[in-house]
């Protein structure tokens, strides 16, 4: 099926595309993130928000509270860091099939890169990528974005 008929057939029938996409989201998270091999840890509890991209495309928002996990502000910055460290990575050194779907998630500049009169990419891509989590880069990241606004 090409990408103009798929198109066509999720401006048809939306409803139905929002349902199947919920349904998969819960499978995901039953059968992924919560089945017993626990890939993040045991889950507590989440919550997720659905957006919508201009061609129609769903995707989700999530924070997910794993138990045992180090509170950010109340344990040491290390120990978050290691802990979010083990699960988050930047690094692409898998396989060619993993490649191919990191490849995916890439930022491509598109027209609202560069609204509202701005030069350059206002969501400040490229991103050099870093070998571990800084809360004081991350930080000054923020702050720097804002400052652009």
């Amino acid at each position: 099926m090409s990408w103009q008929e798929k198109s066509d057939l999720i401006q048809k029938d939306p409803v139905t595309c929002a349902r199947n996409f919920e349904h998969m989201v819960q499978l995901f998270i039953k059968d992924v993130l919560k089945c017993t091999a626990m890939p993040l840890g045991e889950i507590a509890d989440s919550f997720y928000g659905v957006e919508f991209q201009q061609r129609g495309s769903p995707h989700i928002h999530a924070l997910f509270w794993v138990k045992g996990a180090p509170a950010y502000g109340k344990a040491p910055d290390d120990t978050v860091v290691h802990f979010v460290n083990k699960y988050v990575t930047c690094i692409n050194s898998q396989s060619d099939e993993m490649k191919d779907l990191v490849n995916l998630q890439v930022h491509r500049h598109a027209k609202t890169c560069k609204k509202l009169g701005h030069n350059v990419c206002r969501f400040n891509f490229p991103l050099p990528p870093m070998k571990l989590l800084s809360f004081n880069l991350l930080t000054n990241s923020c702050m720097k974005r804002d400052s652009l606004r």
